[in-house]
């Protein structure tokens, strides 16, 4: 008995699996990434925007993306909040008011609640990421096209 499976050659072409896997990869990690960022941004605290707009992509390689932001301690009090804090070595804290510039001298500085938005970012992200593949593979292999819609930055 022989059995003739024909059109195969066909399928493996439009495929061109060898060709396009690296760039189907490149383009879901950066959309991905992308996607997260957004989503930070848009689920982090406000005060002036800056903290939010300090999320970015900071590292790329073959094989991974890393986003972070450049304002690691507020990330962690905003993320998780933090206790009373007071001096240790002196009698008073002191800093500089970012806004006015002045000096501020306290006893204590009072705790702080937990703000999440990594957590509920990456929550909703987990669920996005099988429709962000779904899409990119439909973009780029025609036996896919047209199959899945394709999600990105501008359109979550």
């Amino acid at each position: 008995m022989v059995i003739k499976i024909e059109g195969l050659d066909k399928i493996i072409k439009d495929l061109d699996f060898e060709k396009s896997i690296d760039k189907l990869t490149q383009d879901i990690m950066f959309t991905a990434a992308n996607i997260l960022i957004k989503l930070i941004q848009k689920q982090a605290p406000r005060q002036s925007g800056e903290y939010a707009k300090s999320w970015v992509i900071q590292k790329t390689s073959a094989e991974s993306i890393t986003i972070g932001s450049s304002k690691e301690k507020i990330f962690l009090i905003l993320e998780y909040g933090r206790g009373v804090v007071r001096p240790t070595k002196k009698k008073v804290l002191h800093w500089v008011d970012p806004k006015s510039g002045e000096d501020v001298f306290v006893m204590l500085s009072k705790a702080t609640k937990p703000q999440p938005h990594l957590r509920p970012a990456l929550a909703r992200f987990e669920k996005l990421l099988p429709d962000i593949v779904a899409g990119k593979i439909s973009k780029h292999w025609k036996p896919f096209e047209g199959q899945a819609k394709e999600i990105t930055d501008k359109s979550i």
